[in-house]
């Protein structure tokens, strides 16, 4: 077979055998099909025009056998024995009642606990039935079958949480639900004194939360009260917690009449689940708050210190420039004698007014923001502190037990009075010095000055130091809390299976379990890449390697620029012309009659009873309003979409959530991707850009920071863009690591795009992150803005000595392979966590930073890093094409930028929640929209360039910045009115192109 389709379609010499067997080119076409759908889907064809897939692949199979397609009938009279012949071919064979009660035992013990959605369980039950050799029952028996598995699944789970419950937990979480405050909302709370009462269900659900005391007593009322309830331990065991965030999210939407009206076991274990989760999440807020405190309260102390020093003059006036004459004096005099030299330029007098107003010591810049510092904490933020510290509880690796110890003996004497005695004798001088830096000594141990030899202990400034540990600590996870999620003990971060099972785990990494041959690999490209740069270094015009100064040691000249594109705009026109002010909300319902992504919103509710249509109106009104900003009310009260508000709010709490929109995005980009004509777009570059862009939000909670670099309050937005598609987004706070939010869009896009090739600008990169891009198989390749100072490492100091074109760009040490061989494995696991979702990206780079030195895995992902990155520079530098290729990468981020703007308009493009979900799901339906005018755009463009025409008019640069990221044609303001009955006529019969 020499035609096209042998190249996809393939059948065994045995399965040819069976085809030939049988009786004429209708029964053996009949049989191929059959088999080779079987083969791809696990499953017989139920009507033979099922899609256009099955219809093609029908084409593929005629064309493979050389049979004619034109006149083909379905053979039904001898499907049924060819169905026994191919099970027998495959192995398959029909379920028993056995197969079947070993299915439902998989779907509640495997399946149901990870708490997949349905079409997530849908794909993991073929799976099974897949790997088992079963033929998979009917499409409405199998969703029978699950539906029975489920409900015993939940059922029992349910049963199991409720069973823990005490007796008393149970009254307490009936008086939840009928304590209710006259006419008083959660929101008014926060604003008025906490009083000791009882909690409101409706205050427990609320989530906002600010760096204020009123707010900070607001939440640890809630948490204390969540303490009350004495919630079992065993809860943490009973379920992993994407099942009971599952529940959590069901409480959320309902009322307590609703709650109440569920039967005794159901209404315990969702309020167990929720109360057990809330929590969690409270212990980690209130964790924040404290950080975020601390770091405050050394921040204001810094600022005021650096204010004041611009009046230095005032105080001592002259005092730098009597600092200058005396150094000016010093040099030119270097041998001379102080009464002959200095004093006569600056006197006795004036540098002891120097020294009194400096302090005794040259750390007197630290001192003074310490001084301030304690000022701070004793008379602002000492109480709100320490109802933080006492309602928390700290767990730590050995090297830091010290400091949790002394962190409880301070809880034990906190209510005793200053003087009290007891202090005295408990406090030991020498344990205090090695629990604190030493430049805290000096403010905690003071001398008595009516007893020469006795220390008075200043408490507020140990308890001032210990908290500056805590603050640098708690996020590296030396130092954990208990009962928190994001803070937890590292070791839960882990797989914990993953030495039982390390053979699988490398195995799925592809990387050798002997460190020796990870060596050798890493070590022939890291010399290759040398050796070649060496080589060629001479030769390469634009790339000069010199002797290192202050402007360091590698000078690039920049590329060429490109050739403007000369045909592009009219054909952004032709297609104006041809399709002038489509509504953006059309487009959105247009995408949704071609994909129905609205069904990919299942509700958080046990079941619902909406209308189809009803239901898909008011999903694709609240997604616009959210997605352009413009809120839900402004999508109703308009007589053509006859939607109440009340509507609206309804079906946005119970079926728009991020996980929610996250998949109805994926479908969109998938959908894309499939229909992408390559004789028109190509088949595109394989990378992928990352970059972020800053976002005005309100700043009432605890996501929103200050920008150093942009200046003023807001958060990011962290893109993944490839072939001018965005492929993931996610909100990130102004500080948070971009390296883990690009690592994060790597691992979690969930799409068909191969993101095996990022590109980033320079925050986007570290050594950490070229680290785990190797242990990850993707390939990291940044613009580095300090390229000039970037340094290379050779992989032994022999082979150093023979790169002499590269000797002034050599990092004076080499890869210290020593540091990675013990920890080789652990590395290895370190990745695997990541790749098995168990941590998040930036609480493991937060552990595995420069604070965290003394770390072995540190020390072994910083060696592996340089290698890596080393690697990078030396392509880097010898290919200016890929130099290109990182810069043209990056430029389409910027125009996703642009579209973000068009799109979200409403209220001048400032997110207005200050609920933090609320927030990312404004940035997940805004992702969506611009998804769809992608998809819509592709369709247009590949319609017009169907003409030969319009095909032959574009250039090479044409097609080059060609990019469905245009809006020309696009109006996304005026009456909104959403006619369901209406589509967009964008299917123009034209020529197709040669």
């Amino acid at each position: 077979m020499t035609n096209s389709a042998s190249q996809t379609i393939q059948f065994t010499p045995e399965q040819l055998a069976a085809i030939h067997t049988k009786y004429g080119e209708q029964n053996q076409l009949t049989f191929a099909i059959m088999l080779r759908f079987f083969e791809e889907k696990g499953m017989f064809p139920v009507q033979q025009h099922q899609t256009s897939d099955f219809q093609k692949m029908m084409i593929d199979v005629s064309k493979y056998l050389q049979i004619d397609l034109t006149n083909f009938l379905w053979n039904t009279r001898s499907t049924e024995r060819f169905k026994q012949e191919i099970r027998f071919l495959t192995g398959f064979k029909i379920a028993t009642i056995a197969d079947q009660v070993s299915f439902l035992e998989h779907c509640k013990t495997v399946i149901f606990p990870s708490a997949p959605t349905w079409d997530q369980a849908l794909e993991q039950a073929y799976s099974y039935l897949k790997n088992k050799k079963l033929e998979p029952y009917s499409e409405k028996r199998l969703h029978r079958l699950l539906t029975a598995a489920h409900h015993q699944f939940e059922t029992e789970f349910l049963q199991r949480i409720t069973q823990s419950l005490s007796f008393e937990t149970k009254q307490k979480l009936d008086q939840l639900l009928t304590y209710e405050k006259s006419n008083e909302s959660a929101a008014k709370k926060t604003k008025q004194t906490i009083s000791n009462d009882s909690v409101t269900f409706a205050e427990l659900k609320s989530q906002h939360v600010e760096l204020k005391n009123h707010s900070i007593f607001y939440e640890l009322q809630k948490y204390k009260y969540l303490q009350t309830l004495s919630l079992p331990q065993s809860l943490a065991h009973m379920g992993t917690r994407k099942l009971f965030l599952k529940y959590y999210e069901r409480v959320l939407i309902e009322s307590p009449s609703h709650l109440k009206n569920h039967n005794s076991s159901i209404r315990y274990a969702y309020l167990g689940i929720f109360c057990y989760v809330r929590q969690q999440m409270m212990v980690d807020t209130l964790t924040d708050l404290l950080l975020k405190l601390l770091h405050r309260i050394g921040k204001k102390a810094e600022n005021f210190i650096d204010k004041n020093l611009k009046l230095d003059n005032k105080r001592v006036a002259g005092k730098m420039g009597t600092l200058l004459v005396l150094a000016k004096t010093s040099k030119e005099h270097p041998k001379g004698v102080i009464e002959q030299t200095i004093y006569p330029s600056v006197s006795q007098e004036r540098l002891n007014d120097i020294i009194e107003d400096l302090g005794s010591t040259r750390d007197w810049y630290q001192n003074l923001i310490k001084e301030k510092a304690l000022s701070l904490y004793s008379h602002n933020n000492h109480r709100v502190i320490w109802a933080l510290i006492e309602a928390l509880e700290f767990g730590s690796d050995p090297q830091f037990l010290r400091t949790v110890t002394a962190l409880n003996f301070l809880k034990k004497i906190h209510g005793c009075e200053p003087d009290d005695p007891v202090k005295e004798r408990l406090y030991d001088p020498i344990v205090v010095q090695k629990l604190v830096p030493e430049s805290w000594v000096a403010f905690i141990t003071l001398k008595n000055s009516n007893h020469p030899t006795k220390v008075q202990i200043h408490w507020q400034a140990l308890e001032l130091a210990l908290f500056e540990v805590l603050k640098v600590q708690v996020p590296l996870k030396n130092i954990w809390v208990k009962q928190s999620y994001r803070y937890c003990n590292p070791q839960q971060d882990l797989p914990v299976d993953f030495y039982e099972n390390i053979d699988y785990y490398f195995d799925f990494f592809k990387l050798p379990k002997d460190f020796t041959a990870f060596k050798e690999k890493i070590t022939k490209r890291l010399d290759d890449g040398m050796q070649k740069l060496n080589d060629t270094n001479l030769l390469n015009s634009k790339v000069i390697i010199k002797k290192r100064g202050k402007k360091g040691s590698i000078k690039i000249t920049p590329f060429d620029p490109q050739a403007e594109p000369p045909n592009l705009e009219a054909l952004k026109l032709e297609i104006a012309r041809l399709w002038p002010h489509l509504n953006l909300i059309d487009i959105l319902k247009e995408v949704d009659d071609r994909i129905h992504f609205t069904k990919r919103f299942e509700s958080v509710a046990s079941r619902e009873a909406i209308p189809e249509q009803t239901l898909r109106k008011r999903l694709l009104l609240c997604l616009f309003g959210i997605g352009t900003n413009t809120g839900l009310k402004r999508m109703s009260g308009i007589s053509e979409n006859h939607e109440s508000y009340e509507n609206l709010r309804y079906v946005k709490r119970r079926f728009i959530t991020p996980q929610n929109v996250r998949a109805t995005i994926q479908d969109v980009i998938n959908e894309i991707h499939i229909m992408k004509d390559l004789r028109i777009w190509g088949v595109g570059t394989t990378l992928c850009a990352a970059d972020s862009k800053k976002m005005s939000v309100w700043d009432q909670n605890l996501l929103v920071e200050w920008h150093t670099r942009y200046g003023g309050r807001g958060v990011m937005i962290y893109w993944h863009v490839k072939d001018g598609l965005c492929v993931h987004s996610n909100l990130k706070t102004c500080s948070s690591s971009e390296v883990a939010a690009m690592i994060y869009g790597v691992l979690y896009h969930d799409t068909l795009m191969d993101l095996d090739k990022i590109s980033v600008d320079t925050h986007g990169q570290s050594s950490m992150g070229f680290a785990l891009s190797e242990l990850l198989s993707f390939d990291l390749l940044p613009r580095i803005k300090n390229i000039n100072k970037q340094k290379l490492y050779a992989s032994s100091h022999d082979l150093k000595k023979t790169y002499k074109n590269l000797t002034d760009a050599l990092a004076s040490e080499v890869i210290n392979w020593s540091k990675i061989e013990p920890y080789y494995h652990e590395i290895v696991r370190h990745a695997a966590a990541l790749k098995m979702r168990t941590v998040e990206p930036e609480v493991l780079l937060k552990r595995l930073s420069a604070n965290n030195k003394s770390n072995p895995i540190y020390e072994a992902l910083l060696e592996l890093g340089k290698a890596s990155c080393t690697i990078f520079l030396c392509r880097y530098l010898s290919s200016e094409d890929l130099r290109i290729e990182i810069h043209e990468a990056l430029n389409t981020v910027e125009r996703v930028n642009g579209i973000m703007g068009f799109i979200f308009y409403g209220r001048l493009g400032e997110i207005s929640h200050n609920n933090p979900q609320d927030q990312a799901l404004s940035l997940l339906c805004l992702h969506l929209l611009q998804a769809c005018m992608c998809y819509i755009n592709t369709i247009l463009v590949q319609n017009v360039l169907s003409d030969p025409k319009w095909f032959a008019l574009l250039t090479k640069e044409d097609l080059r910045a060609l990019s469905p990221l245009f809006h020309s044609h696009i109006n996304p303001y005026g009456l909104v009115a959403l006619n369901m009955n209406r589509r967009l006529n964008i299917d123009l019969p034209r020529k197709r192109a040669a």
